[in-house]
């Protein structure tokens, strides 16, 4: 397969594109469309960018094993941006549409959400593997990699929360909680300083049921 042959299915899936964003962006009531619709309108541009980007890196003399491999990469993306054309061109109902028609239009996209978010998902990893093959220059490969990730940042898991306690009080205080040494209290001052603990902890003294006591 040629640098030709790369360049022809580029343009293929950038026109696919081009037509999905065309259904959308006709629709008179676009915005009562589903959010998983609305995001991956929004989304389209940023493929069609990036397949810009690489259509215009392309080696001039690429070896026979990348060339192969991008081949089955964008005609399997092919297949997707067309599968997501179809689905945008099936419920998303036209300027002209009557009421009714509308009306089933919208039920439509119910049994579709899932469908094309994982469209959307899929093609956005076919960008990723493009930006890994060689029918691309360096420079191409690189200015890939810095577009998906700069424009598409993934959400960091933000740690549990926890606490720090400690208590004090008069009299005969045990505490264990699990494994490990037992800290023992015979007097008064703390019994326990430091630990650390998920979830809520509560401390009670002889007919006191409203929490720690200082």
């Amino acid at each position: 397969m040629s640098g030709v042959e790369v360049l022809g299915l580029i343009s293929a899936i950038t026109a696919i594109i081009d037509a999905t964003l065309k259904v959308y962006n006709a629709a008179r009531d676009a915005k009562g469309l589903p959010d998983e619709f609305r995001v991956v309108a929004e989304r389209l541009p940023l493929v069609k960018s990036t397949l810009l980007v690489a259509e215009n890196g392309v080696e001039n003399n690429p070896d026979q094993e990348s060339t192969t491999a991008m081949k089955q990469l964008l005609k399997g993306c092919k297949g997707r941006a067309r599968s997501l054309e179809k689905i945008f061109e099936a419920v998303i109902p036209s300027s002209s549409a009557t009421k009714l028609q509308r009306l089933w239009a919208a039920m439509a996209t119910l049994g579709k959400r899932k469908d094309v978010e994982t469209l959307m998902k899929d093609i956005i990893t076919d960008i990723e593997l493009m930006a890994s093959n060689h029918t691309l220059t360096a420079t191409t490969r690189s200015r890939v990699v810095e577009i998906i990730h700069k424009k598409s940042p993934s959400k960091q898991e933000e740690p549990a929360p926890s606490n720090t306690i400690s208590n004090k009080g008069s009299g005969m205080q045990n505490l264990h909680l699990g494994r490990g040494d037992q800290n023992v209290n015979t007097g008064s001052g703390p019994q326990f300083n430091r630990g650390t603990f998920k979830g809520s902890v509560n401390l009670y003294t002889p007919g006191q049921q409203d929490g720690v006591q200082d």
